[in-house]
């Protein structure tokens, strides 16, 4: 795995959602607006350890920071025995609905905290449902033609497309080869033959267009080497009508619709606009409005003068080439292909250049977001013993 970081990201930790709020506040705003959850619940109970109410914020905010809950939610605790000062806490995680091991198939957690000192014994029980956000209708609504979450099983052959089914085939074995920030499995990518391609599409010949990524970079940035993430050739051979590429941290795009390579379509920002080792969330935009490159929500690169859209040459004569993720091709001609360094994920094409609130809007949402939250009427208040 190229990764394993899984909070120095755009990628920040997802917020519970509390269906009931009963006697006692079970989420305070340490845990709402902690960058590591789990940290700072411990840090409320080392400043009052006959807090149950805090031990039950530990085990949720447990929950949330663990991107891999479902699998380790099997081991039957939701985090290992903690003494702090005097007291002693412990939980027990299984499925609601069986009363048995939590499995794949669980749905619903029932979950126990348990505090004891000295002094007095504490327990809570409640039940927790997780969802994932559903990004495929988010991307849907705003008019998306393909849409590529990337998320594929490991070393799964097909890289799945999940509104035309025009499926990419990955030309390695890299598939879920890495995690992102919230536990979904990523490519990862690693020279120059391992990229995912996508058979051509007639909705890629957009005139005006976007297309909207997150990408991963973990290469170098001060070596003055391209590294591209997305591109596709006007012809067999030929130069790209489409690519997208970090050097020395500036983010490049490119679109041109005429097969000829020319510098003056290229739009780029300055060194650095990319930090490695870190999720960043890529839009481009090309046609009436320009062409234009946005970085987590802010444009950062435009071309007054690029009104170009993505086009190829007749299949008669080697156009309707494939789109190759996490790879592309130089700038300049002859463009070798090149490889890209990290991970690319949630891939879509639009049939729209989109709007500023549009890409605002994308940017802020993480794609595989988990949130949890408390089932109604499951809540069983504390006991003193």
């Amino acid at each position: 795995m190229q990764h394993t970081s899984r909070r120095a990201s755009i990628y920040v930790i997802t917020v519970i959602t509390v269906a009931m709020i009963v006697s006692l506040i079970l989420i305070g705003t340490i845990l709402r607006n902690a960058y590591n959850a789990s940290a700072n619940s411990i840090a409320a109970l080392s400043a009052d350890t006959a807090s149950l109410n805090a031990g039950v914020e530990l085990a949720l905010a447990s929950v949330l920071d663990d991107p891999d809950f479902r699998e380790n939610a099997k081991t039957g605790t939701v985090y290992p025995k903690t003494v702090i000062d005097d007291t002693q806490y412990t939980t027990v995680v299984y499925d609601a609905a069986t009363q048995s091991k939590a499995t794949d198939d669980t749905e619903i957690y029932r979950i126990t905290v348990n505090a004891v000192n000295d002094y007095t014994q504490q327990h809570a029980l409640f039940d927790v449902q997780l969802s994932t956000y559903e990004y495929t209708t988010h991307i849907s609504d705003i008019s998306a033609e393909h849409y590529w979450p990337l998320t594929d099983a490991t070393k799964a052959a097909t890289a799945a497309e999940d509104i035309r089914g025009n499926d990419g085939t990955y030309l390695e074995a890299n598939a879920g080869a890495g995690l992102n920030d919230e536990g979904a499995p990523v490519p990862v990518f690693t020279n120059t033959n391992d990229e995912i391609e996508i058979p051509w599409s007639v909705y890629f010949k957009q005139s005006t267009g976007s297309l909207s990524c997150w990408i991963y970079f973990t290469g170098p940035t001060n070596d003055y080497v391209f590294y591209p993430f997305l591109g596709m050739q006007y012809e067999s051979g030929g130069d790209p009508n489409l690519n997208c590429a970090i050097i020395n941290g500036a983010l490049w795009v490119y679109v041109n619709d005429t097969g000829s390579y020319s510098f003056s379509k290229i739009a780029y920002t300055g060194f650095n606009a990319v930090t490695a080792n870190t999720w960043h969330h890529i839009v481009v935009t090309w046609g009436n409005n320009r062409l234009r490159a946005y970085i987590d929500g802010t444009q950062v690169a435009y071309n007054s003068s690029n009104n170009d859209g993505v086009d190829t040459d007749s299949p008669f004569s080697g156009g309707e080439q494939p789109l190759r993720v996490g790879a592309g091709y130089d700038f300049g001609s002859p463009s070798n292909k090149r490889g890209f360094l990290g991970s690319v994920a949630h891939l879509a094409y639009y049939d729209d250049d989109l709007t500023d609130d549009e890409i605002a809007d994308l940017a802020a949402i993480r794609p595989d977001e988990v949130s949890a939250q408390i089932v109604e009427a499951s809540w069983t208040p504390l006991h003193d013993q």
